[in-house]
């Protein structure tokens, strides 16, 4: 019989022979220690949900709706004009003078670059918007992950979809710990080396 099969039987015999009271009393400092550890716990949030579902993120959506509507129509509006303006040259530019033409040629030439200047210009301005607002709602998402982690005892909140970190506690900072699991790593590794 070795070691460990005499152990065994060792510790076996002394519980059964034990009072009941004592695996009752093992069992409930099990519990209480196992209460007491801090489980590392990651959670997992959609910024894509909390978006489309939360009241910011529904306001946030319609204001850039809104923006991007009021852009496309103006868009539209000063599109429709433009190309009226081109009709009426085109229907009467057999009955107008060279110099006449050629002067409504260059002011419709100037409309039209204005016209792609303002749709670039919408399109800065409508970009500029969507980060602000994105910027601001992402502020929102990190400070109530914050509250949420701090109050759930969470080690990361982490998005979803594309693995950042939302929220990390302090204490599931581990640099220190690898740092130094590594140097034993590579010195390990160098004696290896050497002895061989």
């Amino acid at each position: 019989m070795n070691k460990k099969h005499f152990a065994l039987i060792c510790i076996t015999t002394l519980c059964s022979a034990a009072p009941t009271s004592v695996p009752q009393t093992i069992k409930t400092i099990e519990t209480k220690r196992i209460e007491t550890v801090n489980p590392m716990r990651t959670v997992y949030v959609d910024p894509y949900a909390i978006m489309q579902e939360s009241t910011e993120g529904r306001k946030v959506a319609q204001l850039l709706e809104s923006k991007r509507k009021n852009f496309s129509d103006e868009i539209n509006r000063r599109g429709k004009k433009l190309e009226q303006e081109v009709n009426e040259y085109r229907a009467k530019q057999t009955t107008m003078s060279e110099s006449a033409r050629a002067q409504e040629e260059q002011r419709l030439a100037k409309a039209e670059r204005d016209y792609k200047g303002y749709i670039e210009e919408c399109e800065q301005e409508f970009k500029v918007t969507v980060a602000q607002q994105t910027e601001s709602f992402s502020k929102k998402l990190e400070e109530s992950a914050e509250k949420i982690g701090r109050e759930n005892n969470l080690y990361a909140i982490v998005d979803r979809t594309n693995g950042r970190p939302f929220y990390v506690a302090k204490d599931a900072d581990f640099t220190d710990k690898m740092i130094v699991k590594i140097d034993e790593t590579v010195t390990k590794s160098t004696k290896l080396a050497k002895a061989a």
